[in-house]
């Protein structure tokens, strides 16, 4: 529903599918013509969410973020290529390399782009994409 949404928006669903290559055509004053320009979609999402950062780590061609909210809550936010990091792929990352089961941890918010099958009793996982999507065109302006 969110990709139908968007789609023809700025904010296009292919983009999180490898955030690690996005690019948007951003006009150029100087040339009168828009120019494809990377843009670093995790650390705009770090910028929405508010997060404090406390620790980047890239392994296994996933990207970490460790870090707390604006109420001081743990969250994690977990970016992958998803044509490449498929969900065993996150599973056996999750579970093996940062050592997390999903059912009990320490974090408040999990963040992951792309879809998940997670364990998640707690609804802690939730879709970057989702979560991008309202923090850039659903708050109310004061």
């Amino acid at each position: 529903m969110l990709d139908i949404e968007t789609r023809g928006s700025l904010l296009n669903m292919e983009y999180f599918e490898n955030p690690f290559d996005c690019t948007l055509k951003i006009y150029n004053r100087e040339t009168g013509e828009a120019e494809p320009r990377k843009i670093d979609l995790p650390e705009t999402f770090n910028y929405l969410l508010g997060l404090f950062v406390n620790k980047i780590r890239k392994k296994d061609d996933f990207l970490t973020i460790d870090g707390k909210n604006p109420a001081g809550e743990s969250v994690l936010v977990i970016w992958r290529n998803v044509k490449e990091k498929d969900n065993a792929a996150l599973e056996k990352f999750v579970t093996k390399t940062l050592q997390i089961n999903t059912a009990d941890t320490k974090y408040k918010a999990i963040y992951i782009n792309g879809d998940t099958t997670l364990n998640d009793p707690h609804n802690f996982i939730m879709l970057t994409e989702e979560i991008f999507h309202n923090l850039m065109f659903e708050q109310e302006i004061l």
